[in-house]
């Protein structure tokens, strides 16, 4: 099994933002994660695969986002902090990827796998679960659909025959 540099997105990829609570504005730490997503990360980190989250938030959320993350145990545990990337634009997704050498990116946005082939990311799994499948961009770049967290790992797993 080869090892995999495998960059993660925060919203609507880990978390479930089609419920309404507010997200972390006041504290609120129950924000949920999608079903199976811990499990997943920690099957990944077992197989040796390195995590990296590569996430678009608005300027002024990262100390919110980063204690949610804390409090969760994604960083540290998961993810090293040094492997937690921000962008203000989706589009500086591809250049980070580029440079942390990342394989794969699970990502919830067309407009993030669209861009990724350019920039050497050639495993795309396009998370669905929560989507109404209305997208923005049409997809032109050739990607893995994933409904779940078990399709995502079945996906890596096979990327990584």
């Amino acid at each position: 099994m080869k090892k995999l540099t495998i960059a993660i997105d925060i919203g609507d990829t880990l978390l479930d933002r089609s419920t309404k609570n507010v997200l972390m504005s006041t504290g609120n730490y129950t924000y949920p994660l999608f079903d199976g997503a811990l499990d997943a990360l920690d099957l990944l980190i077992q197989q040796g695969h390195t995590l990296v989250i590569i996430s678009k938030i608005d300027q002024g959320d990262e100390e919110k986002v980063i204690s949610y993350l804390v409090h969760h145990e994604i960083i540290s545990y998961y993810v090293r902090p040094e492997n937690l990337h921000f962008c203000y634009e989706r589009d500086a997704k591809g250049p980070i990827a580029q440079s942390l050498g990342v394989d794969v990116i699970v990502d919830d946005r067309v407009q993030v796998h669209n861009a990724m082939e350019r920039f050497g990311v050639n495993g795309r799994i396009l998370f669905t679960e929560g989507h109404d499948d209305r997208q923005e961009f049409e997809l032109t770049a050739s990607v893995l659909p994933a409904k779940n967290w078990l399709e995502v790992i079945k996906h890596i797993n096979n990327l990584s025959t």
